[in-house]
């Protein structure tokens, strides 16, 4: 009578791990899904006035004397002493022209309310003012109002405003707001505008990726490959479009050239290891893992590596792994120590080393009374040394969690069977059955016991 046990934490090991942190939902067949984290463009961006366009007001015949004064000010940055000078010399009734370098003065002293009321006065006196339009989404975008961006950009766009900061500011504030999908266009005018501004090419490739153009976006990373093969956020993101396509090889083909690049964020490293193990690439996942003290801190994720390898008789790299993890195994909490403690029992046991197999068993119940896989093997290896009641202790207090209570009977059953208790063995086959009806093929040695209980019964 045998029973399989394969725990929580080795199934999730086995069937693909999900990572907390990452912007991009990924599904590898046969998986849960995962995610990779993908560098947040730098949005950052300065917005600069369009160079021309519309119609654009003039300044008035005495106020030249005002800008010629403010002019080398401005080129030196100093925006406080310009405004400064703007105070002393401001006009009566000043043009639309005035009140536009105004507010840009303003805007660069952060004094945003000041500056948006100077920009919709312009507006006011000249009638549609391109710049000022634009220079009002930009205003309201750095003050995250992504609504009063969006009516202001419009507006530039509108009234003739095509340039490459226009649609890719656009884009910006759809891919954030909106869908990704609704940012395609606008980012894909600015990438044809101005194709070498990183700005656009990061975020056209975000849209692409989250409105899952994933062919599109593949073709978009191998043009900019050519240009810059070094680039390891390029690489993230060929992996992404090739895990959401399910091709896992080229999925690990780019994650290797990012890992190679410099690559060090956790859930990406997780994620680099987690495509070694399904392509066979065992030692290869170790040595990554061995490599990154993310990892060896992270138990929630060593710890399934742990069991897994330990399930797939891989001994060698779970060695490797657990002498790596010896100095991060400090930090891990009782309920880890345990876990750790248990798979460190199972690479004794495989060695032969009995004495050290029940001494690091019974660390783990020290660690973790609770943890009832460490008590169904300590109770194993009593069995092994004929110890059937010491075992029977021991599957007594298994039985009494609901994590290894099916397991505790089928063994107490194998030692009651032992101990020619057939009554006993037959009662525990039962509460299994009881518990899972469909285990229909404990009937049969049900049915053995019961002839087994008769025998003795007739001597």
């Amino acid at each position: 009578m045998l029973f399989f046990n394969t725990s929580i934490r080795a199934r999730q090991f086995l069937n693909g791990l999900v990572f907390s942190l990452g912007l991009v939902v990924l599904s590898l067949p046969a998986s849960a899904d995962v995610k990779i984290s993908l560098p947040e463009p730098n949005w950052a961006m300065s917005f600069k006035p369009l160079a021309s366009g519309g119609s654009n007001p003039k300044l008035k015949t005495e106020e030249f004397p005002i800008i010629d004064a403010i002019r080398p000010l401005l080129d030196k940055k100093q925006y406080s002493r310009a405004n400064t000078q703007l105070k002393e010399h401001w006009p009566s009734e000043p043009s639309a022209a005035l009140l536009y370098v105004r507010a840009q003065v303003l805007t660069q002293l952060k004094q945003y309310s000041q500056a948006e009321k100077d920009y919709l006065k312009s507006i006011k006196l000249h009638g549609d003012y391109m710049l000022a339009s634009q220079s009002l989404a930009g205003l309201a975008l750095s003050q995250n109002q992504a609504g009063k961006a969006r009516q202001y950009l419009a507006q530039t766009i509108a009234l003739g405003g095509a340039s490459a900061d226009l649609f890719g500011q656009l884009g910006y504030l759809n891919l954030r707001e909106h869908s990704a999908f609704s940012s395609v266009a606008a980012y894909q005018r600015a990438y044809a505008l101005a194709p070498e501004n990183k700005h656009w090419q990061k975020g056209l490739l975000m849209a692409l990726s989250q409105s899952r153009s994933h062919l599109q976006a593949n073709s978009l990373i191998d043009e900019l490959l050519r240009d810059d093969p070094n680039n390891r956020e390029l690489w993230l993101h060929k992996a992404n479009a090739a895990i959401a396509a399910e091709q896992k090889n080229r999925a690990l083909t780019a994650m290797e050239m990012a890992y190679r690049l410099g690559e060090k964020q956790k859930q990406n490293l997780q994620l680099l290891a987690q495509l070694n193990v399904q392509s066979g690439n065992i030692s290869r996942a170790v040595h990554i893992a061995k490599q990154s003290p993310s990892l060896l801190k992270d138990y929630g994720y060593l710890g399934p590596m742990l069991e897994w390898l330990a399930s797939h008789g891989h001994w060698n790299d779970l060695a490797t792994l657990i002498q790596a993890s010896k100095a991060q195994s400090k930090q891990y909490r009782s309920v880890d120590l345990s876990h750790w403690s248990l798979q460190r029992a199972k690479l004794a046991a495989n060695k032969g080393q009995s004495k050290r197999q029940a001494s690091l068993l019974q660390q783990a119940l020290k660690h973790n009374p609770a943890n009832g896989d460490a008590i169904l093997d300590l109770a194993q290896l009593r069995i092994e040394q004929g110890q059937l009641s010491r075992a029977d202790i021991l599957l007594s207090r298994a039985a009494s969690m609901d994590n290894s209570r099916e397991a505790a009977w089928m063994k107490r059953a194998q030692v009651a069977y032992l101990q020619k208790r057939y009554k006993a063995a037959q009662g525990f086959l039962q509460n299994i059955l009881k518990l899972d009806p469909s285990r229909r093929d404990l009937i049969a040695n049900m049915d053995i016991l019961q002839r087994l209980i008769r025998q003795q019964n007739t001597r």
